[in-house]
């Protein structure tokens, strides 16, 4: 859904300091589209990439607000 070339020209669009507070994009290998709120927490890839999520998530709101 979001191949690597894809993903290199998001990074060039909104990477480099261009945007305030910042651009981090976060990739949790393993994961589908969805896996944060519908994952199956029986995989061990998916469990860690929703875990991943929610602490990225969670510092981006403590940094920014």
């Amino acid at each position: 859904m979001f191949p690597p070339k894809a993903q290199a020209k998001a990074d060039e669009i909104l990477g480099n300091g261009k945007f305030v507070p910042g651009y981090k994009r976060e990739y949790f290998s393993g994961c589908t589209h969805g896996f944060a709120v519908r994952g199956d927490m029986s995989n061990a890839l998916i469990k860690a990439g929703k875990e991943g999520s929610f602490k990225a998530t969670v510092e981006f709101f403590l940094a920014h607000l």
